[in-house]
C-alpha cells in the first residue's frame, strides 16, 4: 500500500524533525546556575538542588570567581589574573591570560572582574579598573582619574579582540552583542549596548535611572543579566536617600 509507505515516510520526518527540534532545545546553561563557594566553582539546578562542585583546588589565597556558562554548558571563572575553562565535569579545557597577566608595567589598573562567556561559548568580556591622571606641575599634585574599560577576548585561544573605555559589568545578548553598564555618571544613560570592541562613542543608549523610576535622585545602576529572550532584565540599583 503506497499510502502506508507514504505516512510511514511522512512520520519518520516528523519524528526526526521533532528529535532535532529537542536537540537544539533546552541548553545546559538554562537548567543550572554556576557560583562560588569556599573559593571554588559549583553547579547546581535553578533551586539550588544536585549542588556540586567543578573545582577543589581554590583557596582563600588564591580563589575562583566570576563563573559564568554558555548555552552548552561550558564554564568560565577568574582565578587571579587568568581565566579558567572547564566543562560540566569539572575538567580543564583551557587556561587564558587576561590583559594584565603578561603586563611588565607600572600597576596602574586592577582586575579582572565579571568575566562572562558568551552564549555561543566563543567569546569572552570582563572589565578592568584602570587609574588615569595628570601631573600638575604648577602644584606638584597628581590628581588621579579612576576609569574603567571592558575587554573582549576569544574563548578559543584567548586572543584579545578589542576594549571599549569607560564602562563596566558586561552582559551578552542572545544576539552575541552586550549590554554595558556606566554606573557613577549621573549625566548619561547607565545602560548601553553594543558589539565586541565597539569604540565608546558609538555604543547605543538605552536607559537611565530615571527613565525607570522617575526618582529625581537617581541612582548608581549595574550587574545587570538579560534573559536570553531579551524580555527581563535583573540588576541592581543603589538605596539610599
Amino acid at each position: 500500500d503506497r499510502r502506508g509507505d507514504d505516512g510511514r515516510c511522512t512520520m519518520r520526518i516528523v519524528l526526526l524533525s521533532l528529535l532535532l527540534a529537542l536537540s537544539l532545545a533546552a541548553p545546559a546553561a538554562a537548567d543550572s546556575i554556576v557560583y562560588i563557594k569556599d573559593a571554588n566553582v559549583w553547579v547546581a539546578r535553578p533551586d539550588g538542588s544536585q549542588a556540586r562542585a567543578l573545582t577543589t583546588d581554590g583557596t582563600a589565597g588564591l580563589p575562583y570567581a566570576s563563573p559564568s556558562q554558555a548555552d552548552d554548558g561550558t564554564v568560565l571563572a577568574v582565578r587571579g589574573s587568568r581565566f579558567h575553562k572547564l566543562d560540566r565535569q569539572g575538567k580543564l579545557l583551557a587556561t587564558f591570560d587576561s590583559l594584565l597577566t603578561t603586563n611588565t608595567g607600572p600597576a596602574m589598573a586592577v582586575g579582572p572582574f565579571d568575566a562572562r562567556l558568551s552564549p555561543d561559548g566563543t567569546k569572552f568580556a570582563y572589565w578592568l579598573g584602570i587609574m588615569g591622571g595628570w601631573y600638575d606641575d604648577a602644584t606638584n599634585t597628581w590628581y588621579s582619574d579612576p576609569q574603567s574599560s571592558v575587554a573582549y577576548q576569544s574563548a578559543v585561544d584567548g586572543t584579545p579582540l578589542g576594549t571599549t573605555m569607560f564602562f563596566e559589568e558586561p552582559s551578552w545578548k542572545a544576539d552575541g552583542s552586550l549590554l554595558l553598564f556606566d554606573s557613577i555618571n549621573a549625566g548619561v544613560p547607565q545602560v548601553y549596548t553594543g558589539a565586541v570592541g565597539m569604540n565608546h562613542n558609538d555604543l547605543t543608549p538605552w536607559f537611565h535611572d530615571r527613565d525607570v523610576f522617575g526618582d529625581p535622585n537617581w541612582r548608581p545602576t549595574g550587574a545587570g543579566e538579560l534573559t536570553r529572550d531579551g524580555k527581563r532584565l535583573a540588576a541592581l540599583r543603589a538605596g539610599g536617600t
